[in-house]
Order: C-alpha cells, then structure tokens, then sequence
C-alpha cells in the first residue's frame, strides 16, 4: 500500500535460469477524503524534468554500466529514470584475488530525494540476481557481502525512486 502520493517503481529480478513469463497489473483505489478523484478524461501525463547528467551517462541499464574500480566517485546523480550501473572491475576469478569482500556506499542527503542501491551478479543463465539490497528511507546506504564465493560479473544499481535529481557520491 502507497502511503504518500508520488512516481513508484518497480523492479523485478529473475533469480532462476530460465525465462520467466509475468503479467504486472497495477491498480488505483482512492480512499479517504483527502484522495484525488481519479482525472475525468486521460490526459497528457506529466513528465518529470530530465535528470541532470553525470560524467557516466549512459549507464541507466547493465549493458551501458561502467566498469569502475574500488575508489571514491563523487558528483554523480541519479533519479526516477535515470538509475545508475556500475560493472565492479575484480580480476579475474574471485577466489585466486583473495577478495575478502564488496562494501560498496552511496551517500546523499534524503532531503533531496530517496535513492536505494542493489548489489547483483549475472548467474549461469546470464541473467542477474540480486545479492544485496539497501533500501531505506534515510540519508546514505550500503550493501556489503562478505567473501564472495561465485565468480562472474557484479553489479552495483543506484535506483532512483523520487522524480529529483539526486546528488550523490559512490564508493567501493
């Protein structure tokens, strides 16, 4: 249940090998005396601003991720529509590196928007699943597993779920 009116996203993942079919229907019931009445004749949906781009862009799905390597990143943005990838550069297979663990942050101010950052890693059949997910509705957030056992390519995702263009700083 929405407890504030707004853009809501969805995000889904398939954790299993295989293609999965899905049908997503979403609903609106207005309740309460305080709920807009539904408009009478569509209209035009209102368009959020463009977000303002980073030295990234375009990096809004896996296949446009930048590759980054531990290090601090600032002046980045992200919101509704514009989520960031980053492709974690780790040599090779993780158990000849010794990686001992992927702490990954991101922090901005919530006064500015919220933003939730996922951890995922492409399984056997290509696809991703998600390994860590930080989703709150504070300042700042952080995903962190410890002694990654699989090898393959790992992700990280700044998902914007405010219309505003969020300001942030990654680090990993």
């Amino acid at each position: 249940r929405a407890e504030r009116s707004g853009t809501y996203h969805v995000v889904l993942f398939n954790e299993g090998p295989n293609t999965v079919s899905y049908e997503l229907t979403v609903e609106r019931t207005a309740s309460g005396p305080e709920s807009p009445a539904p408009p009478e004749e569509p209209g035009e949906p209102e368009q959020p601003e463009p977000p303002a781009e980073d030295r990234f862009e375009p990096n809004d799905a896996p296949p446009t991720a930048t590759t980054i390597s531990p290090d601090t990143y600032s002046d980045l943005t992200a919101g509704a529509g514009d989520n960031d990838w980053y492709a974690l550069a780790i040599a090779g297979d993780i158990a000849q590196t010794q990686l001992q663990e992927i702490d990954a942050r991101i922090e901005f101010s919530h006064a500015d928007g919220n933003l939730n950052l996922v951890l995922a890693r492409e399984n056997s059949a290509g696809g991703l699943e998600p390994v860590r997910v930080s989703q709150t509705t504070t300042d700042n957030q952080r995903v962190l597993l410890n002694n990654p056992e699989q090898t393959g390519q790992y992700y990280l995702a700044v998902i914007g779920e405010t219309r505003e263009t969020v300001p942030y700083t990654l680090s990993y």
